[in-house]
């Protein structure tokens, strides 16, 4: 086992983790210093611009129905009906 693969793996997600919880704390700082401006442009730097994304409340009679539509979902599982598809994927958890 090369255990320098491993190690230079962890170093990454965690400095990823790190890098991820700065910018989160950055972006409500970014937000007030652009303003009203939905964009704004800094030389040598990049282009910052608002997002916006939707999110939607549905009435009860939709919200059921997806709750139908889900237990139907399961059976089909349970009874094979439905097919399913496994793609690995790396989960790692810092001692540190």
């Amino acid at each position: 086992m090369n255990r320098e693969l491993f190690e230079k793996y962890a170093e990454l997600k965690r400095a990823e983790a790190d890098l991820v919880s700065q910018i989160n704390e950055l972006k409500p700082q970014i937000m007030t210093e652009m303003g009203d401006n939905e964009e704004v442009e800094v030389d040598g730097v990049g282009k910052f611009v608002v997002g916006k994304r939707r999110v939607w409340t549905y009435p009860e009679s939709i919200q059921q129905a997806e709750n139908d539509l889900k237990t139907v979902k399961k059976e089909a599982e349970r009874l094979g009906d439905a097919t399913c598809q496994e793609n690995p994927y790396v989960i790692f958890k810092s001692v540190v």
